[in-house]
């Protein structure tokens, strides 16, 4: 292979393709029997060009403006080759001379350092953007009028909150069938104990079918996720940050699975909402002998904990929209959170150090809270609560 032909070659590495073609060419080395001089010093040469013209491409990504269209660099196994490792484990490295072998060495620490540095780069990209590749992607699939769950709905010949429950249920396990979170951290021991499979399989059809890691996507979703009612509501600007990142790592059949859930759950849920019917409330299980302060926290602390993150983010969305007789909004800074603290503390009897409230506190936050209401982690450091 002469160094003009492999340039003219190099011109025509497609985007997504010019760093496999890098490894495949070094894992084809290794199958190679052992080369003579002047075929480990070709072989070496053409890494070298194909290394240096990844650098350049990169290097133009990292400094373009348009950082949408630089996903194409984010292949498959990305997060694999991120690692200098992967690249310099290669037989080849051993079989150059020490010094060639430096020299590229030092060309691939430098692709993997500009590949991070993109990838950086786009993971930090704010709501706007991965809401814009979301809508520009998506409109692909909207020509088809009809979704599952309207053929489905006019098979039935009662439609009741159950019924609704089932199907919410049953489309969200099929959609973590589908592999769609194996690409975030693994669960900790504390997320997975907090999957209550009983509860989401009485929901289901008997012989439902789950996959083997369920669990362990069930716990994952329940970082993007929170209930509200009966509805099972994503974390939308949580979410599409999580599948922004891991998009191109995803089949196309598991993009359209994820387009028609998110079509089909708006559908089920404005049915949910029409169905005006609510959740029993709490006088129907409070006994008179009780005072209603202790009636109010007997029956919140026989909620799971969805239930309870649910009733509160509620109650936190009237508490902000609460003015006093001058018209100015009762909650108006974020030191109010202090009180609300307390409240759940001495009142409700929630078990949740003032160390990690700002978490708790996050989960019980309304989707539409300003910016400026939003708790942050110094806002619980008021001697106040000491």
């Amino acid at each position: 292979m002469n160094n003009n032909k492999n340039k003219d070659s190099l011109g025509k590495v497609k985007k997504l393709a010019y760093i496999v073609t890098l490894d495949n060419m070094l894992k084809s080395y290794d199958e190679l029997n052992k080369q003579d001089v002047d075929g480990i010093a070709k072989c070496g040469c053409s890494v070298s060009d194909l290394t240096d013209a990844i650098c350049v491409k990169l290097t133009n990504l990292v400094n373009s403006e348009r950082t949408l269209t630089c996903r194409n660099v984010l292949i498959a196994n990305y997060d694999t080759m991120t690692a200098p490792q992967y690249w310099l484990n290669h037989k080849l490295f051993a079989d150059l001379p020490k010094a060639d072998s430096v020299a590229l060495k030092k060309k691939i620490r430098q692709m993997v350092d500009l590949m991070a540095e993109l990838a950086m780069k786009i993971f930090q990209l704010g709501e706007s953007h991965s809401e814009a590749f979301f809508k520009k992607l998506m409109k692909s699939y909207e020509a088809c009028q009809k979704t599952p769950y309207d053929i489905w709905k006019s098979r039935q010949l009662r439609l009741t909150m159950k019924k609704y429950k089932q199907y919410q249920a049953e489309l969200t396990a099929d959609i973590l069938n589908l592999g769609i979170m194996d690409y975030d951290d693994e669960p900790t021991d504390e997320e997975i104990a907090a999957v209550r499979l009983d509860l989401l399989k009485s929901e289901m059809s008997r012989g439902k079918v789950l996959s083997a890691n369920f669990i362990d996507a069930a716990a994952k979703l329940r970082r993007y996720s929170y209930w509200e009612g009966n509805k099972f509501m994503i974390d939308y600007p949580l979410a599409k940050q999580y599948l922004y990142r891991i998009f191109d790592k995803l089949t196309n059949d598991q993009r359209i699975a994820l387009y028609y859930y998110n079509v089909q759950m708006n559908q089920l849920h404005q049915d949910m909402d029409e169905l005006h019917q609510e959740e029993p409330s709490a006088s129907t299980y409070m006994p008179s002998s009780e005072s209603q302060e202790d009636r109010i926290r007997s029956f919140f602390n026989k909620q799971d904990d969805r239930t309870q993150q649910a009733w509160l983010r509620e109650a936190m969305k009237a508490l902000m929209g609460i003015t006093d007789q001058t018209g100015k909004a009762i909650f108006w800074q974020k030191q109010h959170w202090m009180g609300v603290y307390l409240v759940l503390r001495d009142r409700l009897g929630v078990r949740c150090p003032q160390t990690g409230f700002a978490e708790y506190a996050q989960k019980i936050t309304p989707l539409n809270c300003p910016d400026n209401l939003k708790i942050g982690q110094t806002t619980m450091t008021s001697s106040i609560l000491n």
